[in-house]
């Protein structure tokens, strides 16, 4: 994630890892500034979270729905479909 000049890389399977460097003062990026910055870590941990949720839980959610809305309607139109139903004899 980077913001500004901050650059932080969390891998937060096992082995964990969180490094992170500022940019404008270290662009080779030898310089781990993770334990002299808390806050810095904090906000650029929040945002990750945040991104993740506004964009991995809808499509979550409308492909988990799009798969089972025909096994569980069946043949009845749900209320975003009932002006295209077509009448079964």
């Amino acid at each position: 994630m980077r913001q500004g000049d901050w650059k932080l890389e969390w891998k937060a399977t096992l082995p964990s890892r969180l490094e992170l460097f500022n940019l404008a003062q270290a662009p080779s990026e030898k310089s781990n500034l993770a334990g002299r910055n808390p806050r810095e870590v904090a906000e650029l941990q929040q945002r990750i979270e945040a991104l993740a949720q506004e964009s991995v839980q809808p499509l979550f959610l409308v492909d988990t729905l799009g798969a089972t809305k025909h096994v569980l309607f069946g043949s009845v139109a749900t209320p975003d479909e009932e002006e295209d139903r077509i009448e079964q004899p």
